[in-house]
């Protein structure tokens, strides 16, 4: 989600800035994410975008009081190792999602990924 909103060459890049904007405008409350979501995001920004789209997502997902960035230990570590294991479509950075979700007893996750659906408890979202 967070890369769509500002990657201007995704084809989900205008159902992207229409979530965060609404996030932005709280109609979507506090977000959960992981330190690899954001290393994700970033790091593609960079290769795709520039430098400046990079650093304002960095703040954004990093700054921000609404959302709560959750930094992996070792049993979400062993979890996330086992769910990347299980599903093959699926990156490290996502199954982070699932295991924070799954910690966080979190149903909802905004992606443009339909690999989540194939998520037991996971209720993918691409709209608000």
């Amino acid at each position: 989600m967070w890369i769509a909103a500002k990657h201007s060459g995704d084809k989900y890049s205008q159902m992207g800035e229409a979530v965060v904007e609404a996030w932005q405008k709280n109609a979507i409350g506090f977000v959960y994410t992981t330190a690899y979501i954001v290393l994700e995001t970033v790091n593609f920004l960079l290769r795709k975008e520039s430098h400046h789209s990079a650093l304002t997502a960095l703040r954004m997902l990093t700054e921000s009081e609404r959302i709560k960035l959750i930094y992996v230990d070792e049993v979400m570590s062993t979890q996330i190792h086992d769910l990347f294991q299980r599903y093959d479509d699926l990156s490290l950075a996502d199954c982070s999602l699932i295991a924070l979700a799954q910690k966080e007893g979190i149903k909802d996750i905004f992606s443009f990924d339909s690999a989540f659906d194939k998520v037991r408890g996971i209720n993918r979202r691409e709209t608000v």
